[in-house]
């Protein structure tokens, strides 16, 4: 089946879920990518910390 009809409730968490999954994403690139200085990095992470407290303390515990 391509297409079925989804609650608003399994379409908030869907889209939570994802969003999620691309905030963690994208903290993984600004963590493995080599060409951005330290210092920006930790700039970039405490921006992360700042709005997404929740996700950084569930997948990032280790570097908050």
């Amino acid at each position: 089946m391509y297409c079925c009809k989804m609650s608003a409730e399994q379409y908030a968490r869907q889209s939570q879920r994802n969003t999620e999954q691309s905030i963690v994403s994208l903290v993984q690139a600004v963590i493995d990518n080599t060409t951005i200085p330290l210092k920006d990095k930790q700039k970039h992470i405490k921006r992360f910390q700042k709005h997404h407290a929740d996700i950084m303390a569930e997948y990032f515990a280790d570097i908050v």
